[in-house]
């Protein structure tokens, strides 16, 4: 049913965009992987689900679940409600569960849409996620804002190293903070390289 889904929504959503796609070969047939990306439009994790074909557990704003249109879509992309602001230890929990069976977790470490261009400070999940997971991670690149008729780059990467800053023991937060800022500036990088 779900590679159904997608060869609809290619059909059907993908020709209203005007998507170049660069380094697919990279994240084929991945299982198991953290993905993340910066965040510029509420299309961004189902245009990335699709273009993979991959199925993710999505990290998403609580706020989202209360609109009638968007949960069941959400619910269909593998999306779980983050409670953003409380410390939501459960999400994170729920995400390395779903790495350890084997799942694709797909975060947006901005911890919002950004609108602006650049990028926001990371919020600490992901790093979080990756060095207790020690799950391989997968860099996605957006150039541009995804919408109808708009010329949008969608970059993905080879798999990232992040054993540099694993210790092998409980990730402590100068450790999380450290990632965070390290995974941070890789993807400012390729956002950069984007304008060059």
């Amino acid at each position: 049913m779900f590679k159904f889904l997608v060869f609809l929504a290619r059909l059907l959503y993908l020709p209203l965009f005007r998507i170049k796609v660069e380094g697919l070969e990279n994240v084929k047939e991945v299982k198991g992987g953290i993905f993340y990306a910066n965040h510029r439009s509420n299309n961004d994790p189902v245009v990335i689900s699709v273009i993979t074909g991959l199925r993710f557990k999505v990290m998403a704003k609580s706020e989202l679940f209360k609109i009638r249109i968007f949960n069941p879509v959400l619910r269909w992309i593998g999306a779980y409600p983050v409670y953003r602001g409380t410390g939501d230890f459960g999400a994170v929990d729920t995400a390395v569960d779903a790495l350890k069976n084997g799942e694709n977790f797909l975060l947006f470490p901005e911890g919002t849409r950004n609108d602006e261009g650049g990028l926001l400070r990371f919020m600490p999940g992901l790093a979080s996620v990756a060095l207790r997971t020690g799950a391989p991670l997968y860099m996605v690149a957006f150039s541009g804002k995804l919408g109808m008729f708009r010329k949008t780059t969608i970059r993905f990467f080879p798999k990232q190293d992040i054993s540099e800053f694993t210790d092998k023991t409980e990730p402590t937060m100068k450790n999380i903070l450290e990632t965070s800022r390290a995974l941070h500036d890789r993807l400012e990088k390729a956002l950069g390289e984007f304008d060059a």
